[in-house]
């Protein structure tokens, strides 16, 4: 999407003001870019359908299935157990566009009885985030 739009600016065409574009461009990085050039983003991310169904909410183990507390920056799951900040790692596309993945994990799925649901029979539940993502996808 963005090299797409960086040709109307190499023949002096204006940006849109806002931009609809299908849910294979639905990323962090043209969210983020929509924001910088001040373009009203109507773009689905990939999932946006699948989470309003019935099947996806019950796969407890999805970080969009738990709630956030902000102000302890940890993830609570379905059973009330905190997923812990452990570390961040930055990445960076194919396009040079940098991210911050964030991980978090819970050492108490033992014995919970999502744990074959959430945590796949392991000692330990582990998500990676982009919070930055995690925004835009509830700005979306």
């Amino acid at each position: 999407m963005i090299p797409h739009l960086n040709v109307l600016e190499k023949y002096n065409r204006p940006k849109p003001k806002s931009i609809i574009a299908d849910s294979g461009y639905g990323s962090e990085e043209n969210y983020t870019y929509c924001e910088k050039e001040e373009m009203e983003a109507y773009i689905k991310y990939s999932t946006f359908d699948k989470e309003a169904t019935k099947k996806w909410k019950e796969q407890v183990g999805r970080v969009e299935n738990m709630s956030y507390d902000e102000e302890l920056d940890e993830w609570i799951c379905i059973n009330g157990k905190r997923l812990t900040f452990q570390y961040a790692s930055r990445r960076k596309s194919e396009n040079g566009y940098k991210s911050i993945k964030r991980t978090y994990s819970c050492t108490e799925c033992q014995g919970c009885p999502f744990q074959t649901l959430c945590a796949k029979d392991k000692d330990a539940k582990t998500v990676q985030v982009s919070i930055e993502n995690q925004k835009q996808r509830q700005e979306v």
